[in-house]
């Protein structure tokens, strides 16, 4: 088995990577709501809302994932490495569950 603190390295490319991706996509997101008219916005603010928490939540868990690869490396705590795996997987289904739900509210 791999050693927690060997893949931090991995862990720490992956999980910047995703959370720049979450992050463009949720900037997608705010320029699309930008671009409605007021009484669109009354409209369409739930799905926006839905759509930037769930991005949210998912570019926080990558970064926090990242610096768990960081300190677990640099302070050679394998239970903090092997967090930032734990967290780089759930940030991962985050960002799966958000694609999933933005393509669901297409109608």
């Amino acid at each position: 088995m791999a050693d927690p603190i060997e893949l931090a390295n991995d862990v720490l490319t992956g999980a910047t990577a995703l959370g720049g991706l979450i992050l463009v996509y949720l900037g997608s997101v705010v320029s699309a709501f930008g671009a409605c008219d007021a009484q669109q916005k009354r409209s369409v603010v739930a799905a926006f809302r839905k759509r930037a928490w769930f991005a949210f939540v998912g570019f926080a868990v990558a970064i926090l994932s990242a610096l768990c690869a960081l300190a677990g490396k640099w302070l050679h705590v394998e239970c903090v490495a092997g967090l930032s795996i734990v967290l780089l997987f759930i940030s991962l289904v985050l960002a799966i569950g958000t694609g999933w739900a933005t393509v669901q509210e297409i109608k």
